[in-house]
C-alpha cells in the first residue's frame, strides 16, 4: 500500500546517495578499470580472476558457485553470490599491478567491482549506486569501463542487450567520446558459442533489424554498432576457471584508450524501472505541490519543493528537471494571481476609502455653513 502512494522514498535514496559518496575516497587520483553490468552478470568473480586469484566451483542448489581459493587480504572484502541476489553493495576498490603492453611497464590499476544495474535492494538503491559511481569516476586520473554481459541474459531477440544499452547511453554525456574507453566482456558461454562467435551474430542481426523508435535513438545505435565493430573478430570471455587465458583478457582491457576527463564524460543515470517509478514519484510531488499552493499550506509546500530540489540536484535526467520547470511555473502563476488579486483588493479599499473622505468632508463643509 505505501509503494503505491510513494512509489520512491526519496528520504531513503538522499540518505543512500550520502553514503556511497565515501566510495569516491577509495580511487580518487587514480587509473581505474571500472566493472559495470547487471546484477549477476558476474562482476565480482571477474574481479577476482583479473585479480590473479585462484577460482573454485561447486554446485549450490543447482547453480556453480565460483570461488577464490585462499584470496589476499585485500580481496576478502570482494564476495560473490551463488545467486541473483546482489552482494556488492559499494564500490569496492582492489589495487593490482598490471601491464600496460607485452613486454611494456607495469602499471598502478585501481580494479573496481561495482553494484550491479536494477540492484535486487531496490530503486533507491538503484539510483544511488549510480550516483556513486559518478561521484567516484569524477575524482579519478583515468577511467577504463569493462561492461560485463551475461551470455544467458543476451535473450532470444536481443532484449536483454538492449535493455544493457539503454542504460549505458544514459551514462555518458556524449557516448561518442567514449567509445575508445569501453571493452565488452562476455560471462557465462559455453565453448559452441565462443566457437562460432555467436554474439557477433545476434548483435549484427539486432542491428540489421533495428525498430523505428531504435534507429531514432541515435546513442544507442552507436553503443550496438560498437558492440559489433568489437566482436568482429570474436568476444572478449572469461572463463573462471581458465587462468591461462587471463592475461589476454587484461590486454583487451589494457589496449582500450582510457577516459582522461572523467570529471565532464559521465553523468548520473537510472535504469528504465528507476525512471518509471521516479517518473511516476515527480508526478506524485508535483501533485502535492499544486494541492499545497491550493490550500496555502507552507509547510507542505516547502517540504515538497526540497524534495524536488533534491532530486534535481543528484540525478542528472530530463524527466527531474522538467518535473522543477512546470512545478515553479505553476508556483509563479499562483503567486502573481495571489498578487493580483491582493492589488486589486488594495484598490477597491482606497477607492472606497476616498468616496468616504469626499463625503466626510461635504458634511462638515454643510455644518460650517
Amino acid at each position: 500500500l505505501l509503494k503505491t502512494f510513494q512509489p520512491l522514498d526519496i528520504a531513503k535514496m538522499v540518505s543512500l546517495m550520502k553514503h556511497v559518496q565515501t566510495s569516491a575516497d577509495k580511487i580518487r587520483g587514480q587509473d581505474v578499470v571500472l566493472l559495470l553490468g547487471g546484477t549477476g552478470a558476474g562482476k565480482s568473480t571477474s574481479v577476482l580472476y583479473l585479480a590473479g586469484c585462484q577460482l573454485c566451483s561447486e554446485i549450490v542448489r543447482g547453480r556453480t558457485h565460483y570461488f577464490a581459493y585462499n584470496p589476499p587480504s585485500d580481496l576478502k572484502s570482494v564476495t560473490v553470490s551463488a545467486f541473483m541476489q546482489s552482494h556488492t553493495k559499494a564500490l569496492n576498490a582492489v589495487p593490482v599491478q598490471w601491464y600496460v603492453s607485452p613486454g611494456g611497464p607495469l602499471q598502478s590499476i585501481a580494479l573496481c567491482d561495482s553494484p550491479g544495474f536494477d540492484d535486487t535492494e531496490g530503486v533507491e538503491t538503484d539510483i544511488a549506486n549510480a550516483y556513486g559511481i559518478i561521484e567516484a569516476m569524477k575524482g579519478c586520473r583515468s577511467v577504463r569501463l569493462v561492461v560485463l554481459v551475461s551470455f544467458r541474459n543476451i535473450g532470444d531477440r536481443a532484449e536483454g542487450i538492449c535493455k544493457l544499452s539503454h542504460t549505458l547511453v544514459r551514462l555518458f554525456r556524449r557516448i561518442d567520446s567514449c567509445l575508445d574507453s569501453l571493452t565488452y566482456v562476455w560471462t557465462k558461454m559455453d565453448i559452441e558459442s565462443q566457437r562460432y562467435n555467436a554474439v557477433h551474430e545476434i548483435l549484427k542481426e539486432k542491428l540489421e533489424q533495428l525498430n523505428a523508435n531504435e534507429k531514432n535513438n541515435r546513442d544507442f545505435v552507436m553503443l550496438l554498432t560498437d558492440m559489433v565493430k568489437k566482436t568482429a573478430s570474436g568476444a572478449v570471455v572469461i572463463n573462471p576457471l581458465d587462468s591461462g587465458s587471463r592475461q589476454d583478457v587484461i590486454q583487451h582491457i589494457m589496449h582500450s584508450s582510457p577516459c582522461r576527463e572523467p570529471q565532464t564524460a559521465f553523468r548520473v543515470f537510472a535504469t528504465d524501472s528507476a525512471m518509471n517509478e521516479l517518473q511516476v514519484q515527480l508526478n506524485k510531488v508535483s501533485d502535492s505541490i499544486v494541492n499545497a499552493l491550493e490550500r496555502f499550506d507552507i509547510s507542505l509546500l516547502t517540504y515538497k519543493l526540497e524534495q524536488l530540489q533534491i532530486v534535481t540536484k543528484f540525478i542528472d535526467v530530463p524527466a527531474a528537471t522538467r518535473s522543477e520547470r512546470c512545478t515553479l511555473d505553476s508556483i509563479r502563476q499562483k503567486v502573481n494571481g495571489i498578487l493580483d488579486e491582493f492589488c486589486a483588493q488594495m484598490d477597491r479599499c482606497l477607492e472606497v476609502d476616498c468616496h468616504s473622505v469626499k463625503n466626510n468632508l461635504d458634511t462638515c463643509q454643510q455644518r460650517l455653513k
